[in-house]
């Protein structure tokens, strides 16, 4: 058994783990990335950057260059149809980009900064010492087993996140417990000057369609589609059928524009298990990303949040090494770096759920903001990460609100 010993260790590759092992080795230190993947891989998602995210892309971690040479795509308007398919939109400085290409991207760049990456590890077991975790052991991709140490453990190991349950922190949401159904096409008609769309179901069903801009190496344009888990039985064995049968009878104007085209690719299927932790930080441990926090897909805010995550945490664990103290009580000024900067943000995609999920509230707000493009654009600027919550309700947009009542 190989046993190798780090001052960082990194669980998971994705947006929130390469960011923080970036940072970090920026920092100096001598940091490890285990992924159970190999790389490239690809994952299926709405392939959306908020602006937030963008700047964070392109002014932290300086690979915005990188990502549109390899297909991805600025957008220009972003588009809300609700139940009644009477839409209201925005501009927005958001990007399109599948995430073969971001979570490749950033890989490279860690990589370039130092970091020793091991590839499809399979992550077995956390270990702790004294009551601190300290390690992980596993298998890697040649079936060896291996044990990893470090100073710092960063879980940035997705939903299951075996850094979390062994911290015993994590709080399901039940009703974002959700499915997500993806594929691509051909660009079609409503790709016209880079925008993004969603839909919430004309039958007024529990779901959602998003249909991004066409992207990528291939040029294809994602079409998704979001469900209760419930309806897992369903779709068991017979994927693509529940797919286009759902698209027709909840969303017919998107069924319109795909149904005379083939799919390109296959039909992926992703569990959205929504839930929150009460912390996240423990002795000798952080979380990031959606190991920490998973909010359901609506809002596009998911790489925003690993990617900010990602700073907070990797000051809060630089903080602890000048101090040589990797305890709970060190590291929990990540947790409060969280609660300042994140969690306004966590509760304002909670709150577009809940409008979201009200057909009736829905529409009034909907017929508000078609009143005021000003409103509009306030509102998706906050929800795309170039505005704070609380600039919301500022007395000018409060007035600006209620001129359209």
């Amino acid at each position: 058994m190989l046993d190798k010993l780090s001052d960082v260790l990194v669980l998971g590759a994705g947006p929130a783990g390469a960011a923080t092992a970036l940072f970090l080795a920026r920092a100096g230190y001598d940091v490890a990335l285990l992924d159970r993947a190999t790389f490239p891989r690809d994952k299926p998602c709405g392939e959306y950057l908020t602006p937030g995210a963008v700047q964070l892309l392109r002014d932290e971690i300086g690979v915005l260059p990188e990502l549109l040479a390899l297909g991805a795509r600025r957008l220009e308007r972003e588009t809300v149809v609700p139940h009644s398919a009477r839409s209201f939109s925005g501009p927005t400085e958001a990007l399109a980009c599948p995430r073969l290409v971001t979570d490749n991207v950033l890989l490279d760049t860690v990589q370039a900064a130092g970091v020793r990456v091991t590839e499809g590890f399979a992550a077995r077991k956390i270990i702790r010492e004294g009551g601190k975790i300290c390690g992980v052991t596993g298998t890697n991709a040649q079936g060896e087993q291996q044990t990893h140490r470090a100073r710092v453990v960063v879980g940035a190991d997705g939903t299951h996140s075996l850094a979390a349950r062994e911290m015993g922190v994590v709080r399901p949401i039940p009703r974002l417990q959700r499915i997500a159904l993806v594929t691509h096409y051909a660009a079609f008609g409503t790709d016209v000057g880079g925008s993004v769309t969603m839909h919430l179901p004309r039958d007024r069903s529990d779901a959602c369609c998003g249909v991004g801009a066409s992207c990528g190496p291939d040029g294809t344009q994602n079409v998704n589609i979001v469900v209760p888990l419930s309806e897992a039985k369903q779709m068991a064995g017979r994927r693509q059928e529940y797919f286009e049968q759902r698209l027709k009878s909840s969303f017919p104007q998107v069924w319109e524009q795909v149904s005379g085209l083939a799919p390109v690719g296959p039909l992926h299927s992703v569990g959205c298990f929504g839930h929150y932790t009460k912390r996240a930080t423990d002795d000798g441990v952080v979380l990031v990303g959606d190991a920490a926090t998973f909010i359901h897909p609506f809002t596009g805010e998911g790489v925003f949040f690993a990617l900010r995550g990602a700073q907070l945490a990797a000051q809060a664990i630089d903080e602890s090494f000048q101090r040589s103290d990797f305890s709970r009580h060190s590291l929990r000024r990540y947790d409060a770096a969280r609660r300042t900067e994140l969690l306004s943000r966590y509760r304002l995609c909670d709150a577009v759920q809940h409008v979201v999920h009200s057909p009736a509230l829905l529409a009034w707000a909907s017929e508000r903001l078609r009143r005021s493009a000003s409103l509009t654009e306030i509102l998706l600027q906050t929800i795309g990460d170039r505005m704070r919550p609380a600039d919301l309700f500022s007395l000018s947009n409060l007035r600006l609100a209620l001129s359209t009542l």
